[in-house]
């Protein structure tokens, strides 16, 4: 029972240094980033990091495999509601907007120090069969009429594209909100891929399950 306890505790504390670090990487980059920005923001010492990863690039790594796993169980939830491939789109974005508010990077950029080691190989993985299957939807949603026939890669890349600022616009002055950014992203994925925007209703937070 001591074990169990004492194991539960030790990875509470491994998954909150993991969440503070992708808060963190997401706001200042992983350049710019420390064990003791992150040890300061938990109110523990660098020693105490290191107990849980021996290096930045560890702890990067676990970071956004952590996010693409969150970004994953988003997919895999909104497949279940019954939606137009173009409005499954939509909530899957607005989905992971908020965990991009709550500190998940949106895009992977390997580090040097990472470059060739097998966590780089399975982030690279993970990212190719999420958008994969991205860009499965947009085929779909040629079929099902509720987006306009097209290339359906560069269609995706036309929204990923969309964005890609979003942790950039706010960490600026420009006067974004989560909320307004949201709805800036929402009218681009309509405009772009509708097949017929005078269609197209107002995004329900969830949708009828399948």
């Amino acid at each position: 029972m001591w074990n169990r306890a004492n194991k539960s505790r030790t990875n509470q504390k491994r998954e909150a240094i993991i969440q503070v670090a992708l808060w963190i990487f997401q706001n200042k980059g992983y350049r710019d980033t420390t064990f003791s920005d992150i040890a300061e923001q938990l109110g523990i010492t660098n020693k105490a990091i290191y107990y849980y990863f021996k290096s930045k690039e560890e702890l990067f790594a676990h970071a956004v495999m952590a996010s693409q796993a969150a970004i994953r169980d988003i997919m895999e939830q909104v497949q279940g509601f019954e939606l137009t491939r173009l409005d499954r789109i939509r909530l899957h974005l607005r989905r992971v907007m908020e965990q991009i508010r709550l500190g998940g990077p949106l895009v992977t950029e390997i580090p040097d120090e990472l470059a060739g080691s097998d966590a780089a190989k399975e982030i690279v993985a993970e990212e190719i069969r999420q958008q994969a299957c991205l860009i499965d939807w947009v085929h779909e949603g040629h079929e099902d009429g509720s987006i306009r026939r097209g290339d359906a890669s560069a269609q995706w890349n036309i929204v990923l594209g969309s964005m890609l600022y979003l942790p950039r616009w706010m960490r600026t002055e420009s006067g974004y909100d989560w909320e307004s950014a949201k709805q800036v992203v929402d009218d681009l994925i309509v405009h772009y891929l509708a097949a017929d925007v005078s269609t197209v209703n107002p995004l329900e937070t969830e949708g009828r399950t399948s």
